[in-house]
């Protein structure tokens, strides 16, 4: 099937989108296949261990995604096994130093979860985790002076991100990507804050895997630290 606006009165197209059968199903169409004789130029194409795939998305922007092999990474983590892995950190009950309130790392944040004194919250320069309060508020921005180090710096909300194909191995979440919050391993925190992709005109900049926002400035990553009950 195709459609189209059909053009109406005075040059206007009308607002019904009229749709019409093809005589013949052409929405795929194979790809074309390039033949290459001399060996410097087929080596690459020859190499099985590693291919790459382009995205056209406009005229003038593509993306070309390799593919390689390595024994040390492991792309195939279940979701099952990062929800086990979030249930294991919320038994070790984390606790905000200053309201001595229980926190629970949850798996999504949803507009709700603002209002909730489980919800933890991470200090960005320190690292520190810590629930919602007014200790150490600055009146004309929204840094906040951390309780523990006294370090001054923005504050965002701690998520566990659980798109198993973004992680490459099955360590403890224990970084999170600076400034979203998402938490990860720390091999695979370090895994992506090395990818760069197109950003701008003539620039190229990491972004955090599950939310696709821009890192800060190198590292662009932080070791998260948990208080809990038995001070550790």
């Amino acid at each position: 099937y195709n459609g189209s606006l059909p053009q109406g009165d005075r040059g206007r197209k009308r607002s019904k989108f009229v749709l019409y059968k093809k005589p013949e199903p052409t929405g795929v169409r194979r790809s074309i296949h390039y033949t290459v004789n001399t060996p410097q130029s087929s080596q690459a194409i020859l190499d099985t261990s590693q291919h790459s795939i382009s995205y056209t998305l406009s005229r003038n922007h593509a993306v070309i995604v390799e593919y390689t092999s390595d024994d040390q990474t492991d792309m195939f983590q279940s979701k099952q096994h990062l929800e086990k892995v979030v249930d294991e950190l919320n038994a070790g009950r984390p606790q905000c130093p200053v309201g001595l309130n229980t926190l629970v790392i949850p798996r999504r944040l949803s507009p709700n979860d603002s209002s909730t004194t489980q919800q933890p919250y991470v200090y960005l320069n320190c690292g520190h985790v810590q629930g919602l309060h007014e200790w150490g508020q600055e009146r004309e921005s929204s840094n906040r002076k951390c309780p523990i180090c006294l370090e001054l710096g923005p504050v965002v909300k701690l998520c566990m991100g659980l798109e198993p194909a973004f992680y490459v191995d099955s360590g403890i979440p224990c970084f999170a990507f600076n400034p979203c919050g998402h938490m990860a391993s720390e091999k695979t925190v370090k895994y992506w804050s090395g990818i760069v992709i197109p950003h701008g005109t003539n620039g190229a900049q990491a972004v955090c895997p599950f939310c696709v926002t821009h890192l800060c400035s190198y590292p662009g990553i932080m070791s998260t630290r948990t208080t809990t009950p038995e001070g550790k």
